[in-house]
């Protein structure tokens, strides 16, 4: 895709066309030079550059620092509450992260403009947080500023929370704020974090179709570790087998035996939407009779690499140790299974399939981390049909259709206090650049990006105001 073809699907362009567009995109040029990566051992991180992201975002948008409380949880992460004027209704909640993952050592060269120069070039802003997900951050202060000066008062109350540590698990962050919401009492009306995506349905058997995927879930995580330990000693007296041949036989039989493919009813849900638009085999003859087919459907999509995390848990074998030397006999091995589990499957059930396919008791094999995948948000619902309504209004020609995250977000801790945890970025520039994320040359399209902010003004005045 051309990226300066994305306009080619704006609608509604009349819309807030007084928005300071300038102002968004100078914060996020000027929020992406702050390195915000978040790591696990929280020692790592710089406060210091976080409290710069919050002086920027408090220099342009000092309208919603005016009207808001701002709270700020477990050192780094922000917390917002804008007072509606109704007690009775529900509260909503926007969100994002304002952490980043690292640039990974040696590939700094390969960049056009550096990873964290906030660099606005080529119709671009470059740099990691560019789409992930510090774009989301600036887009939803940005809509409230915009609704603030324009006289907007919400009836609901409106949350929006920023975590510190999303790439790392966001214990530290989105955690804290979810048992600070819960302890006060707080349930919400629906939630919206980063995901979902933009795209065409080629790949779907529907090459006229234009697609916007709001996601309802989440698939879960799940790290496995294989050891097998041994008493060691020199190269030249290996025995029979030595524990790296031991792993190495459990990692090939647990790569072979994959979890088996269903359809699951997210995915099912996908289908039924798109299906009066399938044209191209096997999906029109699999979309005619979904029920008849569901099997054959699941069967053809697990032998896709890009389509198979739909309808199955992944097994991606990432990590593996043992001896410091070629000659000498490891005293122990361990391998690290990253497993990405769909909605029906468990963390146990993941370690007890791992076992099975190995067939060897003299190995551990075990949790490292985990967290289940998230529940099913309803795919009808009035959080819902605000985002559709308003995605549908500005991009021309979508379908909204509901969807499922293969990673994970931040979204997945709030569940216990909201029942429509909702997962959308609604900028359109990852139909081109979502291969950038996490890797090489991240940026996002300054046209898309102030576009998005009028879809994000648009759901926020029509759910709350």
């Amino acid at each position: 895709m051309k990226y300066d073809s994305l306009n080619l699907y704006f609608g509604a362009t009349e819309m807030y066309s007084d928005l300071d567009r300038n102002n968004a995109i100078e914060a996020l040029c000027q929020a992406v030079r702050c390195n915000t990566v978040s790591y696990a051992d929280k020692s790592k991180m710089d406060g210091g550059e976080f409290h710069k992201l919050h002086a920027i975002l408090e220099k342009h948008f000092p309208l919603v620092h005016e009207t808001m409380r701002k709270e700020i949880v477990s050192d780094w992460s922000l917390l917002y509450c804008w007072k509606g004027t109704d007690p009775s209704l529900k509260p909503v909640l926007f969100m994002a992260h304002q952490d980043t993952v690292p640039v990974a050592p040696g590939t700094e060269g390969d960049w056009l403009h550096p990873p964290f120069s906030g660099e606005l070039a080529d119709g671009f802003i470059w740099g990691r947080g560019a789409i992930d997900t510090k774009s989301l951050v600036v887009g939803q202060l940005a809509a409230a500023e915009y609704l603030i000066a324009h006289g907007y008062q919400p009836k609901r109350d409106i949350y929006y929370a920023y975590g510190q540590d999303e790439e790392s698990m966001g214990y530290n962050g989105a955690q804290c704020i979810f048992e600070l919401l819960a302890s006060r009492g707080i349930q919400l009306e629906f939630v919206m974090d980063e995901g979902g995506s933009f795209t065409k349905g080629a790949d779907f058997g529907a090459p006229d179709l234009l697609i916007a995927k709001v996601d309802v879930c989440e698939k879960g995580y799940a790290d496995v570790a294989v050891v097998a330990n041994s008493s060691g000693g020199h190269s030249s007296r290996p025995g029979k087998s030595t524990a790296l041949g031991q792993v190495a036989k459990a990692l090939a039989a647990i790569e072979e035996n994959q979890f088996k493919p269903q359809l699951g009813e997210v995915t099912e849900a996908f289908f039924k939407a798109i299906a009066p638009y399938a044209t191209e085999e096997p999906f029109k003859t699999y979309l005619s009779d979904l029920p008849k087919y569901k099997d054959n459907l699941a069967r053809h999509l697990v032998d896709n690499d890009a389509l198979a995390p739909l309808v199955h848990t992944t097994t991606a074998e990432t990590m593996i140790s043992g001896s410091p030397a070629p000659n000498v006999l490891p005293q122990k091995v361990e391998a690290i299974i990253n497993f990405r589990l769909a909605p029906w499957d468990s963390c146990v059930g993941v370690v007890e399939h791992c076992k099975k396919a190995a067939n060897n008791p003299n190995l551990d094999i075990h949790l490292v981390r985990g967290m289940e995948p998230s529940q099913v948000s309803a795919t009808e619902s009035f959080g819902m049909d605000m985002i559709k309504a308003s995605t549908e209004k500005f991009y021309k020609g979508f379908k909204v259709v509901p969807g499922m995250v293969f990673g994970g977000t931040d979204c997945r801790y709030f569940e216990g206090i909201c029942d429509c945890c909702y997962r959308f970025r609604p900028f359109i520039d990852n139909m081109a650049l979502r291969a950038t994320v996490h890797g090489t040359n991240e940026r996002s399209s300054i046209d898309s990006f102030g576009y998005g902010i009028k879809v994000l003004i648009d759901i926020m005045r029509n759910a709350c105001c």
